[in-house]
């Protein structure tokens, strides 16, 4: 139903389905009205309503709109007009607008006039005129029309239709603000605050936007708003600008929107929320406003106040980007750098070319690495330049580094500290990373490593991760700040959770050792670099392949070790040829193949591996997979060796010991041993005490001997330990102590050396140090024989021979004779081929004696030339030939052994391939004697005895007879035909 007002002159008319109590203009009565009785003025007042209200109804008021024109009322017809231009209500027809227009404007309405100027100035509906569009205007601003006072300012600013006129167009400015309207007060307000035609005045452009503004007009509110942020003409009031930013967002202001959303992220003049800010943003963006878009966008990136949604916020950044807004073509380039990178580098010069500094910067930095454009250094710099001018930090230090690698500019060291400085100073944290590199590498500058972290430290304080791990690296080597491993820990932690995968590979190598502070964890390292891998960086693929190949962290697997050592080099990571050489060396996780391993050795040797030429000299010192060449090995060893390396040092005394490559020279050897020593080589300490010990190329003395082994012993060296055990069993360079030697083999035993497990298990056979225990014994020579100790094995196989700590055993006491034969004990030989003479634990067969005896007589053994001797002697194994026994017997007697002694005293004594000299004979007896050998003492005693050494000496005879029968070689020996006799000639003796 439609209302009007009873009051003809206040001319509301509303349309409702009840009665209003009054008229909401006046106050008046109300009363109900009919279409018929409506004027045309009244019809374009329903009309406004129907725009007006907060349920707008655009075809009604269209309706009333024609009706009123149909009533000739010229307001009707212009706002039918307007209709028609915007497309209110019905579908737009801006020629019919223009008609419409031109009809208001000849019955004298001057808004029509006004809009009739406004579609002539810019082609709408009609050809473009703007020299009649100025015509429509004077005539409307002559009328006070304020809008038609600003159009045609405008156009006198411009020179639209009309001769550029800065008086003309400021006098109209002002008669529009003069009269009070707002947005010709606003517009004023700009020309003082910007100094455009007239004398710069921030005081007056705000006093002229707060006349506006207390008209309610969002357009100066917000500029208003501006005035009181920064303290424009105004005192500096953030909270005041806040409040005009939202009287302006409510009532409309897309520009205001984006401010008070600011406000709303900063925390500026109103309290900092996010959901707050991204809703202004929001409400922008969907006003169509660039700038709102372009945050709106950033929002969703960032999933600031809202949740993060890629696709959104690329919606926005193109909605803004398409509008010419620079920044939103920047941040669109950078999301679609990527995937669409010369999409991206189409965007970045757009805002480039607009001046946009951080565009012109990532637009230099395409070109420079040819991301999405052909490479183009030079042009790359020239825009880094440009963005530098602007003050832009970024392209400061992007500028710099085009200086200091000298691309698209000469190189210049000096123009790129100062670069870098002026950025760095300013608190661009890249700039200062490379500052501090810089110093830290004395690149360009005097090295000062404590400037060096000075800059790290500023550029980590700002989040930089490069410059955190430096930082950290730094502290970890005390390099420009005190050593601090847990702060340099710190430093990689916090860099690492951030993403760098350097410093995730860092924080592994920690766990990995168990350093800086933490204790040692498998898993962790392993987490670590497989994270440092999955971020791309190249050395962590190296140590994957180090936990794979070791099992840390991670069940062993040397195959997927070498496929992920290989993927490192192949990446750039060098000292994985190293362990590509000791795989293919040893036939870990490959097939072995020593011509692979020494090319990896030399590849890895060439790139400074001293681990490598290590290994690669002891191919050609051993002949391992290649052709011996001990020469080539020590040319190799000495240059290790002058570069410091102990190792290679010892090797080098020990070559020069054997005479190996090299001359033989004890002097030498010694020489190599002492460098290795100081440089802390326990092997070396070990050889050079027994070099002191022996008298080999050095004054003997026992006592540097024991304190060459007392410092191997004290670097934990398990051999020490046993040779420092020795020299306190002997009472050698130290006092004699077998306490102090079980104690020291037993500490070298629990490090796995097995010769100090057989020295331990004498000491308990013998009850040396500690009370006897034949059983203990036998397990100490059972943990040395199984740690592969051949003196261990012969030791465990003679108890199992005598029984002795354990039941007796043949069969146990032969397996274990053979183990050690096999392994070239001389002494496994030699019982063995006794056992093989007794048939005892195997079947009788001289046979199989002799070729022990044989094997072991090739060595130069005294005992097997002996034993040899007598199967010759007695025809076992072999044909009987004394002279090859007397050959035998001859060439062990040289080395003093005792039954080749006695033998020969019997062939001299029996005249047997010799003629017959008892004096000789006495004299070989009493040489065997004195090794100790039970039958030489029988027949030295027998010969005393018997009165054939001159006169008889039956005391000497007694004494001879019974040190025979305590000794050791007797009960060795097992020989009972022996004894019996000793026996008889004792009680023949007694009772002389």
């Amino acid at each position: 139903m439609i209302f009007r007002c009873k009051d003809t002159a206040c001319g509301c008319v509303t349309e409702e389905e009840q009665a209003p109590v009054c008229c909401p203009v006046c106050g008046g009565g109300m009363e109900l009205a009919g279409e018929e009785t409506l004027t045309g003025p009244q019809w374009t007042t329903l009309g406004i309503f129907w725009l007006e209200r907060e349920e707008k109804d655009p075809e009604r008021a269209l309706y009333c709109f024609r009706q009123a024109a149909a009533l000739g009322d010229p307001t009707g017809i212009s706002d039918l007009g307007w209709c028609m231009e915007t497309g209110t209500g019905a579908k737009a027809d801006p020629r019919q607008a223009v008609w419409l227009y031109e009809q208001a404007a000849e019955l004298g309405d001057i808004p029509a006039l006004c809009n009739l100027g406004f579609c002539l100035q810019h082609g709408i509906g009609a050809a473009a005129d703007p020299e009649r569009a100025v015509e429509c205007y004077l005539v409307a601003a002559e009328r006070t029309y304020p809008r038609a006072q600003l159009l045609l300012a405008r156009c006198y600013q411009e020179g639209i239709g009309v001769e550029r006129d800065e008086a003309e167009a400021l006098k109209w400015l002002k008669a529009a603000a003069f009269q009070g309207d707002p947005a010709g007060q606003t517009a004023l307000g700009r020309r003082y605050e910007f100094g455009d035609g007239v004398e710069e005045d921030p005081r007056n452009a705000a006093r002229w936007y707060a006349l506006a503004a207390e008209q309610g007009y969002p357009d100066a509110q917000c500029c208003l708003g501006v005035c009181y942020e920064y303290g424009t003409g105004v005192e500096e009031n953030k909270e005041k600008a806040a409040v005009l930013y939202r009287q302006a967002a409510e009532g409309g202001d897309a520009r205001a929107m984006v401010n008070l959303g600011w406000c709303c992220e900063s925390g500026a003049g109103t309290a900092a929320d996010r959901q707050e800010a991204f809703r202004w943003y929001l409400a922008a963006a969907q006003a169509g406003n660039a700038r709102g878009q372009c945050c709106a966008g950033w929002c969703y990136e960032m999933g600031f106040g809202t949740r993060k949604d890629q696709e959104k916020a690329l919606v926005w950044y193109l909605a803004a980007a398409q509008q010419g807004y620079p920044r939103a073509q920047c941040n669109l380039g950078l999301f679609l750098e990527q995937a669409q990178p010369e999409e991206a580098v189409a965007w970045y010069r757009s805002a480039a070319e607009q001046g946009y500094a951080p565009a012109q910067c990532c637009l230099g930095v395409c070109l420079r690495s040819g991301v999405g454009a052909e490479r183009n250094e030079i042009e790359a710099a020239d825009w880094f330049a440009r963005a530098a001018e602007q003050g832009d930090l970024r392209a400061v230090r992007e500028l710099g580094a085009c200086y200091e690698m000298g691309l698209g500019v000469p190189a210049d060291q000096e123009k790129a500290l100062k670069l870098y400085r002026e950025a760095a100073e300013q608190g661009e944290p890249g700039a200062q990373f490379n500052l501090g590199r810089c110093y830290e590498s004395g690149d360009g500058v005097e090295q000062d490593e404590e400037q060096a972290v000075f800059w790290y430290r500023k550029a980590a304080e700002q989040g930089d991760l490069r410059a955190l791990t430096c930082l950290g690296v730094c502290l970890e080597l005390g390099r420009g700040a005190e050593e601090n491993g847990e702060k340099a820990m710190e430093c990689y932690r916090k860099a690492a959770e951030g993403g760098y995968p350097r410093a995730q590979c860092y924080v592994g190598i920690n766990y990995y050792y168990g350093d800086g502070g933490v204790a040692r964890d498998d898993e962790a390292a392993w987490s670590w670099f497989s994270k440092a891998k999955e971020n791309g960086y190249q050395e962590a693929c190296y140590w994957i392949g180090q936990c794979l190949w070791e099992g840390r962290g991670v069940p062993e697997d040397k195959k997927r070790a070498v496929a992920c050592f290989h993927q490192a080099f192949q990446l750039g990571v060098t000292q994985a040829a190293f362990h590509l050489g000791v795989a293919y060396q040893k036939g870990w996780g490959v097939k072995r193949d020593s011509a692979e391993a020494l090319r990896w050795y030399e590849i890895a040797g060439k790139d400074g591996s001293p681990s490598a030429r290590h290994n690669l000299a002891l191919m050609y010192l051993y002949g391992d997979g290649v052709e011996r060449d001990p020469a080539r090995a020590v040319r190799a060893l000495r240059a290790l060796a002058r570069q410091g390396s102990a190792e290679a040092q010892y090797l080098l005394g020990t070559c020069c010991a054997q005479g190996d490559g090299v001359e033989q020279s004890w002097k030498q050897a010694v020489s190599w041993y002492r460098k290795a020593a100081k440089e802390g080589s326990t092997a070396a300490q070990c050889a050079l005490g027994q070099c002191y010990a022996h008298g080999t190329g050095t004054v003997q003395s026992s006592k540097k001997a024991a304190d060459c082994y007392r410092a191997a012993a004290e670097g934990g060296d398990p051999r020490g330990l046993y040779l420092l055990g020795l020299c306190h069993q002997n009472g050698e360079g130290v006092t004699q102590d077998d306490g102090r030697a079980v104690e020291l083999y037993r500490q070298a035993s629990e490090g796995g050396y097995s010769a100090a497990m057989c020295a331990l298990g004498w000491m308990y056979e013998n009850g040396r140090g500690v009370e006897k225990n034949p059983e203990q014994a036998v397990d100490w020579y059972r943990k040395s024989a199984q740690a592969g100790s051949l003196a261990g094995m012969c030791s465990l196989a003679w108890c199992y021979q005598r029984g002795q700590g354990v039941a007796q055993n043949y069969e146990e006491a032969a397996r274990w004779y053979r183990r050690s034969a096999d392994g070239g004990s001389l002494w496994g030989m030699n019982n063995l081929g006794e056992l093989y003479r007794q048939g005892k634990g195997v079947p009788q067969n001289y046979q199989a004696a002799v070729r022990l005896y044989r094997k072991a007589a090739r060595r130069d053994d005294d005992t097997a030339l002996y034993n040899l001797g007598e199967c010759y002697e007695k025809g076992q194994g072999v044909t009987a030939d004394l002279k090859k026994a007397l050959s035998c017997y001859r060439k062990a007697a040289k080395k003093g052994e005792g039954s080749a002694l006695c033998a020969l005293g019997r062939f001299y004594e029996g005249g047997i391939q010799v003629k017959a000299d008892l004096d000789k004979a006495l004299t070989y007896y009493r040489q065997a004697a004195e090794e100790l050998d039970a039958e030489g003492m029988y027949r030295l005693a027998r010969c005393y005895a018997e009165g054939r050494a001159a006169e008889p000496v039956r005391g000497e005879a007694l004494r001879l007879c019974r040190a025979a029968l305590e000794s050791e070689d007797l009960m060795q020996q097992e020989d009972t035909a022996l004894r019996d006799e000793l026996e008889a000639l004792v009680r023949r003796l007694e009772k002389e």
